[in-house]
C-alpha cells in the first residue's frame, strides 16, 4: 500500500520543506486541498520545481470555484512542469469552507463533477469540443498545451452517488475520513455499482483514502486530539451517508446545531467514541498499524494521511513516525 502526504498550512518556505522531507521519508505522493488558503494551482507548481519523485495531486479541487477547462489548463501547465507527476482530484467542494463564503450554490453536484470529468478529459486528449450538459457548456474550447501523458483523474467522494460515478467513470476515488473498515465497507459497495454499470474491472480503480491520524503513546490523549476534527465532517455529510454508519440522528442533529454556533468545544464533546474510530485513525503506534493493516486486506491501494498533533508530539513528530514506523510495516 502507498502512503501519500496531505500538507498543512505552512508558508511557502514551510511546504517546500515538508516536500523535500516527504521525498526523503518515503512517501509516494504530496497532496493540497483547493481551500481558502494558498492556491492549490501555485502551490503544485512550487511544489513540482522542488521534487523530483513525488507524485502531486489536488485534494480536491471543484467545478463550482473553476471551471473546468481552467482546472485542465492548469494541471496539464502543472504536469509539463513535474515531468508528468500530477494527479487530478476533484470534488463538489467544501460548502461551508470555500463555496458559501462565495455565494456560490452546490446544485446538482453529483451531474456537475460527472459532466467536468468528460469534459476535463476530452480536453486533455487535445479535442475542439462542444458539450451541452446540465449544467456544464463549452463551445469550441480546445486546450493549446496536450499532455504526453494520461495523468490520472481521481473523484472526491463520501455520498453514495459520487461514490458510483467514481467507479463508473474515474482512474480512481478518494473517500474522505472513512477510516473504520466496516465503514469502508459501504463506500467500495457504491464503487463498485458504478464499475459495473460502465463494464470496467473493479481492479483498475485506485481506492484512496484521506485521513486523519494521530499517533502518541498516549492513546487516550491521541483519540481527544482527533474529536475535535469530527464536527465538521458530521455537519457536512448528508444524513444518507452517517444514517448508513448507524449513528443516532439526534446525536448527529446534535453535533451539527453545535457546530453551527461555531461552539467547536460542546460538537466536540458531543462527539461519540464509534465517530472518532469511523473518522480517523488514532491511537498508539501499535493500534495504528493494526488499523493500517485492515485497509490492505479491503484493497485500499493509498492512505492520503494528515498528521495531527497530540498534544504531546507535534505534527512532524507523526509525520515521522507514519514514514519511520509504520510505513515499512504496512
Amino acid at each position: 500500500m502507498k502512503f501519500g502526504l496531505s500538507l498543512g498550512n505552512e508558508n511557502f518556505q514551510g511546504l517546500v520543506k515538508s516536500a523535500i522531507n516527504a521525498e526523503k521519508q518515503g512517501f509516494d505522493s504530496l497532496w493540497v486541498a483547493d481551500m481558502s488558503r494558498r492556491d492549490v494551482f501555485v502551490t503544485l507548481s512550487t511544489l513540482a520545481l522542488n521534487t523530483k519523485r513525488l507524485l502531486l495531486g489536488t485534494s480536491v479541487t471543484n467545478p463550482f470555484s473553476r471551471h473546468p477547462f481552467h482546472i485542465a489548463q492548469a494541471m496539464a501547465s502543472i504536469n509539463e512542469i513535474s515531468n508528468g507527476r500530477v494527479i487530478l482530484g476533484i470534488g463538489c467542494g467544501s460548502k461551508k469552507n470555500l463555496l458559501a463564503p462565495l455565494s456560490i450554490d452546490r446544485t446538482l453536484p453529483i451531474q456537475t463533477v460527472k459532466e467536468s470529468v468528460i469534459v476535463i478529459k476530452k480536453l486533455l486528449m487535445g479535442d475542439k469540443i462542444r458539450f451541452t450538459g446540465k449544467t456544464i457548456r463549452v463551445k469550441d474550447a480546445k486546450l493549446d498545451i496536450v499532455p504526453n501523458n494520461n495523468f490520472p483523474i481521481y473523484i472526491g467522494a463520501r455520498g453514495s452517488g459520487m461514490l458510483e460515478v467514481a467507479g463508473e467513470i474515474a482512474d480512481g476515488v478518494i473517500i474522505s475520513s472513512l477510516a473504520n473498515p466496516t465503514a469502508l465497507k459501504y463506500a467500495l459497495n457504491c464503487v463498485k455499482l458504478g464499475v459495473l454499470k460502465a463494464g470496467r474491472k473493479y481492479s483498475d480503480i485506485h481506492i484512496n483514502i484521506f485521513v486523519r491520524i494521530c499517533v502518541s503513546n498516549d492513546s487516550d490523549s491521541a483519540k481527544q486530539s482527533m474529536r475535535k476534527h469530527i464536527p465538521y465532517r458530521i455537519w457536512d455529510d448528508a444524513w444518507s451517508t452517517l444514517n448508513k454508519l448507524g449513528y443516532d440522528r439526534d446525536v448527529v442533529n446534535a453535533v451539527r446545531k453545535a457546530f453551527e454556533a461555531s461552539n467547536l468545544e460542546a460538537a466536540s464533546a458531543l462527539v461519540t467514541d464509534q465517530m472518532v474510530e469511523d473518522f480517523g485513525i488514532t491511537g498508539t503506534l501499535d493500534e495504528c498499524i493494526k488499523k493500517i493493516r485492515k485497509f490492505e486486506k479491503v484493497g485500499v491501494y493509498r492512505l492520503i494521511v494528515i498528521p495531527l498533533s497530540s498534544g504531546m508530539e507535534t505534527r512532524d513528530d507523526v509525520t515521522e513516525i507514519i514514514a519511520g514506523e509504520i510505513m515499512p510495516k504496512c
